[in-house]
């Protein structure tokens, strides 16, 4: 059953939001570590739609707590094969590369490959939102994508993986991937948030993983733009209670 979830178009043919207009806002966010972060939770469940999503969003974090000893588990909803690229196989080479990456941040995670329909996540919301609550228990903690992020994918994520934290008990922190490109600084979710600061081992982790994404940073056009990429370098990520 499709959810009702409506998107904003992000254009990257622009910058977007300076990083410069969230700087006031950021710096009033309260700061935590990973580890303080998820508690003495023993497990840590991280959807992405894409691959790529959760090295962006919250690879510094999940390499933090995976070296704390909590286990980690990644939900990868797509293959992100309908990506723009001349690349054939896409599908194939966006899974190695998550192979690759997760090799930098989590190296004994697992990974649970749902095979949907890359673009069309919100047809299936509802399935993805049963089919997680069976995934998850009271004691875990789920990252999953912030459900305005502003891909259809990404919300619809979201929406998902928020209900089927809540039905399962499990705390839920939401993270921005797309968000920091159109939302306005002055009256956004993410002023809810908290700055999760990074370790450098993290940091560096973080770093290492986004370089196995080269399918999307290669290229005369890149499909994550250098924007993008500079957010990512942040010694922090945010995230959102849900």
């Amino acid at each position: 059953m499709r959810s009702a979830i409506e998107s904003p178009r992000i254009d990257l043919r622009h910058d977007g939001v300076d990083d410069n207009e969230w700087c006031a806002a950021l710096r009033a966010l309260p700061t935590t570590s990973p580890r303080a972060l998820v508690g003495g939770a023993p497990r840590v469940v991280v959807i992405t739609p894409h691959p790529d999503d959760e090295t962006l969003g919250v690879g510094g974090t999940i390499a933090a707590v995976a070296a704390a000893g909590v286990a980690v588990i990644v939900v990868s909803l797509t293959d992100g094969e309908a990506a723009p690229t001349t690349l054939l196989d896409l599908a194939d080479v966006r899974r190695s590369e998550l192979a690759a990456a997760l090799d930098h941040l989590a190296p004994h995670a697992g990974v649970v490959r749902l095979g949907l329909p890359d673009g069309d996540i919100a047809a299936y919301v509802d399935d993805v939102t049963v089919g997680l609550q069976a995934l998850l228990g009271p004691d875990d903690v789920v990252f999953a994508p912030l459900p305005d992020d502003g891909h259809p994918d990404h919300d619809a994520s979201g929406v998902a993986g928020r209900a089927a934290a809540e039905a399962a008990g499990a705390r839920c922190w939401l993270y921005p991937v797309w968000a920091w490109h159109w939302h306005q600084p002055a009256a956004t979710p993410i002023n809810r948030g908290v700055r999760v600061v990074l370790p450098h081992d993290a940091w560096s982790a973080k770093q290492r993983a986004i370089a196995c994404y080269t399918s999307r940073l290669e290229g005369d056009a890149p499909v994550v733009p250098a924007p993008a990429m500079n957010r990512s370098r942040r010694p922090f990520e945010v995230l959102v209670p849900a």
